[in-house]
């Protein structure tokens, strides 16, 4: 269910990622010409074309820099620096792509607000959404099922951390381990681990052997 769940939310990010592109060359444009009263030089439709053009690309390059990747332990920080380094490779690929079709009279200025603009309304609605999930997992949805393997320091060390840390969204179903020392579900010895996998279908089995 959370795998389908993430495969859902990777959806509405990549849609909602593409129509705050749109909205954003419409936002610099309007922005430009009318507010700053710049010269026009292309009409509106010609900069949503060059969007069109411009936005599979951007998309593209959030994949990469694996921006739809799950980020329900990582820092808002961490996933606005990846942000910030699409924009500044968003900005010279675009630049460079004008130069390459020798379109040479499209605004920079208009070109730049437009990045500015689509990397502060996405970076505004990935904060909204990570409350949002937070507020979520916090009220006992969109959890993930983990199973911990091993009982040891790493073992109580993660175990505290995701039930001190609830908005991270793990629930632990219980532990493998030859002695029985977490303040958790015992499921058997290690002996029993595969037999515990294949009793239930856990989102994330987590090894947490200490090294000797």
């Amino acid at each position: 269910m959370i795998k389908e769940n993430q495969k859902l939310l990777n959806y509405v990010n990549v849609i909602s990622d593409a129509v705050m592109g749109i909205l954003s060359i419409i936002i610099s444009y309007l922005f430009t010409f009318y507010i700053l009263n710049l010269d026009k030089n292309f009409p509106l439709i010609d900069y949503i074309k060059l969007s069109c053009i411009f936005i599979p690309i951007q998309l593209m390059t959030y994949a990469c820099m694996r921006l739809y990747d799950s980020f329900r332990t990582k820092s808002f920080a961490s996933e606005f620096g990846r942000l910030f380094f699409a924009f500044i490779f968003d900005g010279l690929f675009i630049i460079a792509l004008l130069y390459v079709i020798k379109i040479f009279n499209f605004s920079r200025i208009a070109l730049f607000i437009f990045l500015l603009t689509d990397l502060i309304i996405i970076s505004a609605k990935r904060f909204a959404m990570r409350k949002m999930l937070k507020n979520l997992r916090k009220k006992g949805y969109n959890r993930k099922s983990v199973i911990i393997i091993g009982s040891g320091q790493a073992a109580q060390d993660y175990l505290r951390t995701i039930n001190r840390e609830k908005d991270y969204g793990y629930v632990c179903a219980g532990y493998i381990s030859d002695t029985q020392t977490l303040s958790a579900k015992w499921l058997g010895s290690f002996d029993k681990l595969t037999a515990a996998l294949k009793l239930k279908n856990y989102d994330e089995a987590i090894c947490a052997l200490n090294v000797e």
